[in-house]
């Protein structure tokens, strides 16, 4: 996915080409949930329920919200619905490119291996073989989730059917596996060689996050609670989409309680607490127009109606938050958003000889893309020794180097140009005998570093 992104962002710009494939991404996504959903819905009026929950589905979060603005302890409450960037609901899961790659793909590799069970054609088998392995070098983190899903199923599939019948089925489709297993094991044997790889896949999993199942119920709210009434009325007619769909709920829940990187997983629950949600429904529905039949939601349109009418402001809300947060420039996201100064500095940049550059975090992450430099401390996953060069940036800023100190780490580490906060001190963080400033604005300056320096570093050393 990044290699297509740098692909088309050299043809068309970054910014429209990360816009554009989340786009085309998310309408892959939404195209194959559409025919999931036909699998396990044949009242049509209940699949495009089930779509529109998907689409619009939210929890709580926005009541706890309103409710802060007048009782202030309601504000610590932390409603999960609202995370948007962690994929909490579908909506939530479209502003993470990755994440929707990891859906669509899983969703696709589902529908291929449905039609190979009712067709069971070599063509059939490959691609479904090739989506798996796609998956795999696309988003790591739903390959870990998705795989087992499949395994799982299969599992359930045999324990409800004929041995001897279900693995004359199956077996082509366990050799898939053991095929993109083997392909996966000779990648990643190779790969690790690297010494690069093995430092950004060390880093890539020592992210860590996961959140009280508690948090479940404001998180999913109605969608939580017709779930849990649609657990035991949900009839799938089709044995193998049976068996995928119980595989898919366990699984994703045992991953998103783990206490390490459940927050990870949680993406991948949505969808089936979806299709839970609506069976719920469903059952409500029967027996409020049993017991009501002239109450206004015992018709099934306007209760549906209402309860998308109900979880909207969840979505409105979302979208509020992010635009509040990423024009805060205290928010963990914000360097995404560069002010015209930090715009103007790094374009300075563009007719100066491709060099390392020293800047904060938030400016090197976007210095990558935005000039053909090579940033010191750049984005988290793809920095080697982030911890330690984030160390070194602060010690320098905050001016805790000597003289000799900057020029060991300067020199030793090749840096040629340094982006420095404009401050009544910030001209002895690179003093004269070290460079010399050639660029400034109201918030920003660039100092470039002296090459005669490296003529002393043995000397340092």
């Amino acid at each position: 996915l990044f290699w297509v992104t740098g692909i088309a962002s050299n043809l068309i710009g970054l910014p429209l080409a990360f816009a554009l494939i989340r786009y085309i991404l998310a309408v892959i996504m939404l195209i194959a949930l559409w025919h999931v959903l036909g699998h396990i819905f044949t009242d049509a009026f209940w699949r495009k329920t089930a779509y529109a929950f998907a689409l619009l589905g939210a929890g709580f979060g926005w009541i706890f919200w309103v409710l802060g603005k007048f009782i202030p302890v309601f504000s610590r409450l932390y409603s999960t619905d609202l995370t948007y960037s962690l994929g909490y609901t579908l909506f939530g899961t479209l502003s993470f490119p990755l994440s929707i790659a990891g859906q669509a793909l899983f969703l696709i590799a589902l529908l291929l291996f449905l039609r190979y069970m009712e067709k069971p054609t070599l063509r059939n088998l490959i691609l479904f073989a090739f989506v798996i392995l796609l998956q795999f070098f696309t988003h790591l983190i739903s390959s870990i989730a998705f795989v087992p899903i499949f395994i799982v199923g299969m599992a359930l599939y045999f324990y409800e059917n004929p041995f001897r019948e279900t693995w004359n089925k199956l077996k082509p489709i366990i050799l898939a596996f053991i095929g993109v297993a083997i392909a996966v094991g000779l990648y990643l044997f190779w790969a690790m060689q690297d010494m690069v790889f093995q430092q950004i896949f060390i880093t890539y999993g020592s992210w860590i996050r996961s959140e009280s199942v508690f948090w479940w119920i404001l998180g999913y709210g109605l969608i939580l609670v017709f779930g849990l009434l649609g657990l035991r009325h949900l009839k799938i007619e089709k044995p193998m989409m049976r068996s995928i769909f119980w595989a898919w709920l366990i699984t994703i829940i045992f991953l998103s309680l783990n206490p390490w990187k459940g927050m990870r997983f949680q993406f991948a629950l949505f969808i089936p607490l979806i299709i839970l949600a609506t069976t719920g429904l469903q059952v409500f529905h029967s027996h409020l127009s049993h017991w009501f039949p002239k109450n206004f939601f015992a018709n099934r349109r306007h209760l549906v109606l209402g309860l998308l009418l109900f979880m909207l402001p969840g979505i409105f809300l979302t979208i509020y938050t992010h635009a509040r947060d990423v024009t805060n420039p205290q928010f963990q996201y914000s360097g995404s958003y560069l002010s015209q100064d930090e715009v103007d500095a790094l374009t300075s940049l563009q007719t100066k000889p491709s060099a390392v550059v020293l800047s904060s975090y938030k400016l090197g992450n976007n210095l990558i893309w935005m000039t053909h430099h090579y940033a010191y401390l750049g984005h988290w996953n793809q920095t080697l020794d982030r911890e330690a060069k984030e160390i070194n940036v602060q010690k320098l800023f905050e001016n805790q180097l000597s003289l000799e100190e900057k020029k060991l780490f300067l020199v030793s580490n090749r840096i040629r140009y340094a982006i420095i906060t404009k401050t009544e001190t910030s001209n002895e963080i690179i003093p004269p005998e070290l460079g010399k400033k050639i660029y400034s604005n109201s918030s920003l300056e660039i100092y470039e570093v002296d090459c005669s320096c490296e003529s002393g570093l043995k000397e340092i050393i």
